[in-house]
């Protein structure tokens, strides 16, 4: 029979050292109150056509275009990072407070590790991937003039840092950087290309870079070749104003939007060890896939050493 179950603001306080998350700028979180339910947002739509030289003086037909509202269903899946520690290992984290707060750092970590897991998955996915394998440079050209004739927001390119360090040796980009102020430099060195010049020089606004765990061996071997494009949304503006990639709805466990998981501890006598949980309930949904663009550029059997 397990000990007390105890909720953690402590825990759920401390600060945690985490790597430059990017998935929650393209999809930011949005707190629910409730675990499944209806999301409304505000659907891409192309472009209609306006009626020109209605003859009004004999009241002809005015053409008209109906729209209707959007609306997505949402289940959030339980999320959680366990960790557990024996009594004789407490000791040598000098208290139990110590020891708590480390097992709490290794299961926030986890947690919002998977997170960032998720969103690589959607992002990386090579399922009808743009085939860029032959040209890459070109074909991110192309697909950035489709997501700027959309005008809604910022082009962002994300990329794994394996993969960007492939981007930055490419031949083209290196003969681009000659206009972007690098041209002084040896270009040999793909050290001296940062990502104000490679966003530059593949015309996007900005260059979101995942770790490696994540977003390279983290997804399936035959999604990491791939980046994707991306427009920004505004985290702030709700999608049913606004409109948007996706969010990252999640389960609020009390009327705080900050709420986002709730972190507790106990005593299991049955093993003798103390446990601490970080636990929460999320989905990854995306409301307009037109704002994305998955292009394959160096297949499944891409290969180099990060820097």
């Amino acid at each position: 029979m397990a000990g007390e179950i105890i909720r953690r603001p402590d825990l759920e306080a401390q600060e945690v050292s985490f790597p430059d998350y990017v998935g929650s700028k393209i999809y930011p979180f949005l707190g629910k109150a409730q675990i499944a339910g209806k999301l409304y947002y505000q659907k891409y739509k192309s472009d209609i056509s306006a009626q020109y030289n209605r003859n009004h003086a004999a009241l002809g037909d005015i053409t008209q275009t109906v729209i209707a509202a959007n609306d997505m269903s949402f289940a959030c899946e339980e999320l959680r990072a366990r960790v557990a520690m024996g009594y004789t290992q407490r000791m040598g984290y000098y208290d139990n407070e110590h020891a708590d707060l480390a097992q709490g750092r290794l299961a926030k970590r986890a947690f919002f590790n998977k997170i960032e897991g998720l969103t690589a998955a959607k992002l990386f996915d090579a399922t009808g991937a743009v085939d860029g394998t032959t040209d890459p440079v070109s074909t991110i050209d192309t697909q950035v003039e489709l997501l700027r004739d959309c005008g809604i927001g910022r082009v962002a390119l994300v990329t794994s840092n394996h993969n960007k360090v492939l981007l930055k040796s490419n031949a083209t980009i290196a003969d681009r950087m000659k206009s972007t102020g690098l041209g002084a430099y040896d270009l040999r060195e793909i050290r001296n290309v940062g990502d104000m010049n490679l966003a530059a020089a593949l015309g996007v606004d900005e260059i979101l870079t995942m770790k490696d765990a994540i977003g390279y061996a983290g997804v399936a071997g035959a999604n990491r070749g791939t980046v994707a494009l991306v427009v920004l949304p505004d985290e702030y503006d709700d999608p049913a104003e606004t409109i948007q990639l996706g969010r990252l709805v999640y389960f609020m466990f009390t009327d705080s939007a900050d709420d986002r998981f709730m972190m507790e501890s106990w005593t299991n006598p049955v093993v003798d060890s103390n446990v601490v949980d970080c636990k929460g309930l999320f989905q990854l949904i995306e409301f307009n896939a037109e704002l994305r663009k998955t292009i394959d550029i160096f297949g499944a059997d891409a290969s180099s050493s990060s820097n």
